[in-house]
């Protein structure tokens, strides 16, 4: 996006130019329990050119991994929430590091994460975004934790 100035306008320029990080068709598993949220997200990044399949919950989002990567296909990013019911987002993340250790994920989560618990996130993700988070941090923890194309 570009914004425009006048001439002799004293508009810093780091503030004319700004990039909203755009994706390429990679694929991203949007796992929440909220619904709104799952939609927001949903449409922020379809608008931004990923391809997304959204899971109310773990063993959803479990069934949905387990599938694509029977298709050859695979996610290249998962967004995970961590409080879920039918089953949270460690218990999922523990079952998909099985599955698929060298699977991307990027926590975004709203309930309070311990000192101990963040450094056991982090051993499994790409990284952490609390929530709330608007929506152009959600673009850049997104664009950061892809894998190089």
């Amino acid at each position: 996006m570009r914004l425009n100035s006048k001439v002799g306008e004293n508009i810093p320029a780091d503030l004319l130019e700004v990039t909203i990080p755009q994706g390429n068709g990679q694929s991203i598993l949007v796992v929440d329990d909220e619904p709104h949220l799952r939609e927001i997200a949903q449409q922020l990044l379809e608008s931004s050119g990923y391809n997304v399949t959204v899971a109310a919950h773990g063993e959803e989002a479990l069934t949905l991994y387990k599938e694509a990567l029977e298709q050859g296909d695979r996610f290249d990013l998962i967004i995970l929430d961590l409080g879920m019911p039918v089953m949270d987002g460690e218990s999922f993340l523990i079952h998909l590091a099985e599955i698929d250790p060298s699977v991307r994920v990027l926590i975004a989560t709203g309930h309070c994460v311990g000192h101990a618990q963040i450094n056991t996130l982090k051993a499994h993700a790409q990284g952490i975004l609390l929530k709330p988070f608007n929506l152009d941090a959600l673009l850049k923890e997104v664009k950061n934790a892809m894998p190089a194309w």
